[in-house]
C-alpha cells in the first residue's frame, strides 16, 4: 500500500476487507448450509436454516465486536468534544 503514489484511505481498507470478509463467510453459509445441517435438510426446510445461521453469525459478531467498536466510539467522541 505504501508503494502506490496515491494509497487508499486506511478506512477504505478496511472496509473492503469487511465487505470481503462478510462475502465470504455468507458465500460459505449459503453453499454448505445442508452440511452444516448434517444434511438433514430437506428442500422447504433450507431457507429458514439458513436464515437461522445468518442470524446466530450476525449475533455472534455483535458480541465479539460491540465492545471494540464501541471503544472507539467513545474515544472518538471523546476527541472531537470541546
Amino acid at each position: 500500500v505504501q508503494e502506490l503514489q496515491s494509497p487508499p484511505r486506511a478506512s477504505q481498507v478496511v472496509r473492503d476487507c469487511v465487505k470481503a470478509c462478510l462475502n465470504s463467510t455468507y458465500d460459505y453459509i449459503f453453499n454448505n448450509c445442508q452440511e452444516l445441517y448434517s444434511r438433514h435438510i430437506k428442500n422447504l426446510d433450507f431457507w429458514p436454516k439458513l436464515i437461522t445461521l445468518i442470524v446466530s453469525i450476525i449475533e455472534e459478531d455483535r458480541n465479539s465486536y460491540t465492545p471494540v467498536l464501541n471503544q472507539y466510539v467513545v474515544t472518538r467522541t471523546t476527541a472531537l468534544s470541546p
